[in-house]
């Protein structure tokens, strides 16, 4: 997949990469998509499995900061996701989290 960034309109290249038989989807991600990184990694877990409530599930994201990323710009994606965490949420839950 393709997209533009909303922080420079910079081109991104993305593949998802689903391990079947597991709560998991890694993603594989720069600026080549022939030189694709496997950075971030997604994972639901049952909510009664991680002390929650039963019907409910938590979400995580993982992000493996390269060497190259100074801090602003490992902020800049460490409050990104915490954004799509939000609006995933909202989009499940159809309120405003």
């Amino acid at each position: 997949m393709r997209g533009t960034s909303l922080f420079d309109g910079g081109e991104a290249y993305v593949r998802v990469i689903p391990l079947p038989g597991q709560p998991i989807v890694d993603y594989e991600v720069g600026g080549d998509p022939g030189r694709l990184v496997r950075r971030i990694s997604a994972r639901v877990v049952p909510g009664e499995d991680a002390g929650g409530a039963a019907g409910s599930s938590l979400v995580v994201l993982t992000a493996w900061r390269e060497r190259s990323m100074d801090d602003a710009r490992w902020h800049r994606l460490v409050v990104a996701h915490d954004a799509e965490i939000l609006i995933l949420r909202h989009r499940l839950e159809g309120t405003a989290a």
